[in-house]
């Protein structure tokens, strides 16, 4: 615990060790493009505003893949 309790009162990293290496985005884009899907979703900021507002706060791709699933869920099969 004494371990743990000193890492979170380092004083702030230098700004070098928070760079990313040239490794690293290629590891990320390899992984992205193997691993993810993305899904674009449009809102209108008038006609959708009650949906704007009920996202508020939530977290969108959870609450979007919880629906999802629960609709899943009433209609195996489909």
């Amino acid at each position: 615990m004494e371990s743990l309790l000193h890492l979170l009162q380092r004083p702030n990293l230098s700004p070098v060790s928070k760079m990313v290496t040239e490794a690293q985005k290629k590891a990320t884009a390899k992984y992205k493009a193997r691993s993810i899907v993305q899904k674009k979703l449009d809102f209108n900021k008038t006609t959708d505003a009650d949906i704007l507002k009920w996202l508020e706060g939530k977290t969108f791709s959870t609450y979007i893949k919880q629906l999802i699933r629960a609709d899943i869920q009433k209609n195996p099969g489909k």
